[in-house]
């Protein structure tokens, strides 16, 4: 998962703890697909970002920015769980 983000992102990260794995199963191109979602919760020291050829955007959003975002609803609750561990002291 560090080899991942640090491909897609330019940036290297201290895993910190398993968040959930979730499941859905969407429709691509006619044929349905399995997707199984492992979140963790992840810390850097970073906030450069070099995006992958496979990516054209990023955006830092908050907590409270998140509805305004068309975000699948296993990736939604990650975020909630990721929210609700930032703020435990």
């Amino acid at each position: 998962m560090k080899r991942e983000i640090l491909e897609e992102t330019g940036v290297e990260v201290e895993i910190v703890k398993p968040l959930c794995v979730d499941e859905w199963r969407p429709v691509v191109r006619g044929e349905q697909w399995q997707v199984i979602g492992i979140f963790m919760l992840c810390r850097t020291d970073k906030t450069e970002i070099r995006l992958s050829e496979d990516h054209d955007d990023f955006r830092w959003v908050t907590s409270e920015e998140l509805a305004d975002y068309a975000i699948l609803e296993g990736d939604r609750r990650a975020y909630e769980l990721a929210g609700q561990e930032l703020k435990q002291p």
